[in-house]
């Protein structure tokens, strides 16, 4: 009798406490849709990342147990390089997919820098390692088409899969929404746990201002004294961050001062790169120009140094695509000149490369599109090949000369596009550019939310009529 009335006792509680769950549930549930539009402008993640990770180190596999999946494949505007791996676009895609269409897992497959012709052999590569694992390949690629294949990979790291499992009913529970938020939000104000979201914050006239101060003197104290190494708590740097600006941000003090111990080549490069990304992000591609071109003039045998500051020269070649002020043959003068009063840089085979490319740079444009040509034939013969559905992407800035290479070859092939830059400047011209597109002209959270929205559409359009 006991032990049939504890048994009882047990399928009493244990039926309340699914009773007062699910009626938990309901109400977590209803409050949530009243409060959904607040949280939807930044949601919480569904698994932890620390600013810290190094996203081009990783292919992140965004895991549900599916057997088909989408490869997203291209360069650091796929891989997210400025944000954590939950804000980039494939990521994106892999939420809208699985809540509202069908369930796919999703790589992303994105490197920084990456190429054309790198991105066919890494599809190679992974049908060859994964047959039968694709239904869908996301393309965005190309910018860096004519450095890299003139001065090779600005990226050439050993790249590791990543594996990220999403627990599909768990995730689901407003409960477990309500845990998400506790420890995305309060948790981390109590201190217990680390900030998960990068802040995106625009910076002022006086950081501005104090950040050319700071990079004019780190080129004074490092340029000069090669073999001294950037510490955070050095008398160097105590001395750099003399008459900071009043009210600074935490986001713009970590950027220009870095919390590792650094070469001081890799600093200078950091906070070049950083002072040319504020730049990017207004528009003002004449300003990175111009920031490189002074910084090569004045230390032209530091600036072309074999195997260091090669993202300084990669920005170079960038930026002289993107902007109005100089030509090539502006640039080529300075080049020659440069040659003439430093003939030791005849022996440096990164600024004679260079300057061939300025020198020709016509006719390599015509030999890069003829190469982009014979690799896209290729791209298409092994998708089709494989029973895979390409989908092609342009870059959400005005990368005139890849974004032309992908609508030809859309068009071509009658493959689907996702017009990036059509539907940015759009927005841009609306609304604003620091709203959609940061640092570098990679995009922000919003905007990557955007290009996975377009690229979704496409797919689940797929999915109702047939590949």
């Amino acid at each position: 009798m006991k032990k049939s009335s504890l048994g009882v006792k047990l399928t009493i509680s244990l039926a309340s406490l699914i009773i007062t769950v699910m009626a938990i549930e309901v109400g977590l549930r209803t409050a949530g849709s009243i409060l959904q539009s607040a949280y939807e402008k930044e949601y919480i993640p569904e698994f932890d990342e620390a600013n810290t990770q190094d996203n081009d180190l990783t292919y992140e596999h965004f895991n549900n147990g599916e057997e088909k999946s989408v490869l997203a494949i291209g360069d650091s505007f796929t891989n997210g390089g400025n944000v954590q791996s939950y804000d980039s676009y494939p990521y994106f895609l892999f939420k809208k997919l699985n809540n509202d269409l069908r369930k796919l897992s999703v790589f992303n497959y994105g490197k920084c820098e990456s190429t054309t012709f790198d991105a066919l052999e890494r599809i190679k590569l992974f049908i060859q390692k994964n047959p039968n694992k694709l239904k869908y390949i996301s393309i965005l690629v190309g910018s860096a088409d004519m450095f890299g294949e003139s001065f090779g990979a600005v990226n050439d790291r050993t790249i590791m899969d990543k594996e990220i499992k999403i627990l599909g009913i768990i995730r689901d529970f407003r409960i477990y929404k309500i845990y998400r938020i506790l420890k995305y939000e309060y948790f981390r104000r109590l201190g217990f746990t680390d900030r998960l979201r990068i802040p995106y914050s625009n910076i002022s006239q006086k950081e501005l201002i104090a950040t050319h101060f700071i990079y004019e003197n780190a080129r004074n104290i490092y340029i000069n004294n090669d073999e001294l190494k950037y510490s955070p708590n050095s008398p160097e740097v105590s001395r750099l961050k003399e008459n900071l600006p009043e009210n600074h941000s935490v986001t713009w003090l970590n950027e220009v001062f870095p919390r590792e111990v650094l070469p001081a080549k890799i600093y200078m490069e950091r906070i070049t790169m950083y002072l040319s990304s504020i730049y990017a992000r207004k528009n003002k591609h004449s300003n990175i120009t111009k920031l490189l071109v002074d910084l090569m003039n004045a230390h032209p045998l530091y600036f072309w140094q074999e195997n260091y500051l090669k993202a300084l020269k990669y920005n170079l070649l960038q930026s002289l695509k993107l902007q109005s002020k100089y030509v090539p043959q502006d640039i080529l003068l300075i080049l020659n000149n440069l040659e003439e009063k430093y003939p030791q840089l005849k022996n440096r085979d990164n600024f004679t490369d260079f300057k061939n490319v300025i020198t020709n740079w016509d006719k390599y444009n015509l030999e890069i599109d003829q190469k982009r040509d014979e690799t896209w034939d290729e791209i298409v013969r092994i998708a089709d090949n494989n029973g895979i559905t390409l989908v092609l992407h342009t870059y959400p800035s005005n990368y005139s000369s890849a974004n032309n290479m992908l609508r030809k070859i859309a068009a071509k092939y009658k493959l689907p596009l996702v017009d990036n830059n059509l539907l940015f400047n759009k927005l841009i011209q609306n609304e604003g550019r620091e709203k959609y597109l940061f640092d570098d002209d990679h995009a922000t959270p919003l905007g990557y939310q955007i290009i996975a929205k377009e690229l979704f559409n496409i797919i689940k359009e797929l999915e109702i009529h047939g590949s």
